[in-house]
């Protein structure tokens, strides 16, 4: 991953960020856990939510 931040920064970073998102919305532990309607709809929730912090972060 760092090598992937210094050669394509943007690209890592979102993948970083949304990878973050993907495991906050399973709410615990995610190895047996499908990806039903609720966890998509908390997925959603915390990319609106956070689309600010996630923005300013991309640009620094």
């Amino acid at each position: 991953m760092v090598k992937r931040l210094k050669t394509v920064p943007l690209q890592a970073a979102a993948y970083i960020f949304d990878l973050v998102k993907h495991e906050v919305a399973h709410e615990g532990d995610s190895l047996d856990c499908g990806h039903d309607e609720a966890f998509y709809q908390r997925f959603h929730d915390l990319t609106i939510r956070y689309a600010q912090e996630h923005q300013w972060y991309m640009h620094a």
